[in-house]
């Protein structure tokens, strides 16, 4: 049986573990007139133990307060595909191509679906994401795609590539629509995260980084933000919605009322590996590694002024979010060593 299956966390331990990390995020930053905006939160079973908000000194943060999520937002994509599939308006297996007539590759050989796309395994090289423009469109995307060869024959090889994942949410935005002729691809790819994902879970303070709101990371030419690879790190979240998003995935797609909006299965899909090379930890969303004697599948980003972390422990249906606003070694440390202490937690309460 894994290490962590009948783990059950108390409320009390979970504000412990809250209370551990504010303890241990003022020995990190020991400055406390420069400490940054922190956040956090810990789910299980669809249920939130403890919240913990911690403002910048003189700052108005508060848990409503949406930072960005950069990389993050890959998990959530791919939790956009699954509760599409549910409805039935896609499949994750269908081939891409056939989704869209825009979409086309060099290679006649490679036609892969959906889920390769969303796995970054569709052969789309990370170098092409370094050749797009910053004025660049969604339509770019595809150009783009097709213009770049692919990096490798096989097209189950791991590469991280924006592109691949900014397609894939635009591919998601043609099923629902039904067309990929007239639509505009980022409004509807942003429509569709909001009705499948947003609203059912409650999550009212989700922006995207087009939005005014985040003006200031837009006009910044150095950071690497670009409107139409949104799809792929421009989400921004609270820590009551990222709460919300954890509540799901730790219920097995189910709402708080009890309305299933995502299979149980295709969520644990996206923490196993996905590739056939079993020394490939990324999954579709996140990345699967041992912490303690425990399996979690985890997310990290660092960038757009912001550091977050989703963890997910599966056997545990237990799951953690932390959030700062700060790029920087400090606030990667917080998480890393976080992480650590959830581990060394489930695996004491272990009944």
């Amino acid at each position: 049986m894994p290490a962590q299956a009948n783990a059950e966390v108390s409320e009390a331990k979970a504000r412990l573990l809250a209370s551990n990390l504010k303890i241990r995020f003022g020995e990190i930053f020991k400055d406390a007139s420069a400490r940054p905006s922190l956040a956090f939160c810990a789910v299980q079973n669809g249920r939130e133990l403890s919240n913990l908000c911690s403002p910048r000194a003189g700052s108005d943060f508060s848990v409503s307060t949406p930072l960005p999520i950069g990389k993050n937002s890959w998990p959530l994509l791919t939790l956009m595909a699954a509760c599409m599939e549910n409805s039935g308006a896609l499949k994750l297996e269908r081939k891409a191509e056939s989704i869209s007539s825009i979409l086309r590759f060099q290679n006649a050989a490679m036609s892969p679906p959906l889920k390769d796309l969303l796995a970054m395994r569709a052969g789309i090289s990370a170098g092409a994401d370094a050749i797009f423009p910053a004025d660049g469109t969604p339509q770019d995307v595809f150009d783009i795609i097709y213009q770049s060869a692919p990096f490798a024959k096989s097209a189950r090889i791991y590469e991280y590539s924006k592109l691949s994942l900014s397609v894939a949410g635009y591919l998601c935005a043609c099923a629902q629509n039904r067309s990929s002729i007239s639509i505009d691809f980022l409004e509807e790819f942003k429509r569709c995260m909001r009705e499948y994902v947003f609203v059912k879970l409650g999550m009212e303070n989700a922006l995207f980084l087009d939005d005014p709101a985040f003006r200031r990371i837009a006009k910044d030419s150095k950071n690497g933000f670009r409107a139409a690879l949104i799809p792929s790190d421009g989400i921004a979240l609270s820590i009551e919605d990222a709460s919300k998003w954890l509540m799901l995935e730790t219920s097995g797609g189910l709402t708080p009322e009890g309305v299933r909006i995502a299979d149980a299965i295709t969520l644990s899909e996206r923490y196993a590996p996905a590739g056939k090379n079993v020394s490939d930890k990324r999954a579709l969303g996140f990345t699967q590694e041992r912490v303690g004697k425990g399996r979690v599948a985890i997310s990290t980003s660092s960038g757009y002024g912001a550091t977050s972390m989703v963890a997910v422990f599966p056997e545990a249906k237990f799951a953690i979010f932390i959030m700062l606003d700060d790029e920087g070694a400090d606030a990667r440390r917080l998480c890393k060593e976080t992480l650590e202490d959830c581990a060394q937690m489930l695996e004491s309460s272990v009944r």
